[in-house]
């Protein structure tokens, strides 16, 4: 299967963000909720930045699964007061 270069675009955006993504998880871990919201925030801000909408309409269900990290990470932060 070929890739369309958008695809390889997407796939190396995904390559950049990896190494923030594994701090999130970390800070996650780590029950560091409010560093690891910071670090998926600034994520998705970078996506809808500098983004088309075709790309952001591509990476859906990946922005919904942070959108998910985040909640899930408010509402430990929430219980944990």
């Amino acid at each position: 299967m070929e890739f369309k270069t958008s695809d390889k675009i997407l796939v190396g955006v995904l390559e950049e963000i990896k190494e923030e993504l594994d701090k999130a998880i970390q800070y996650s871990r780590s029950k560091e909720y409010t560093e690891s919201i910071e670090i998926y925030n600034r994520i998705l801000n970078a996506f809808n930045e500098r983004l088309s909408s075709e790309s952001l309409k591509r990476l859906e269900p990946f922005v919904r699964e942070i959108q998910t990290s985040i909640t899930n990470n408010y509402n430990l932060e929430y219980k944990e007061k």
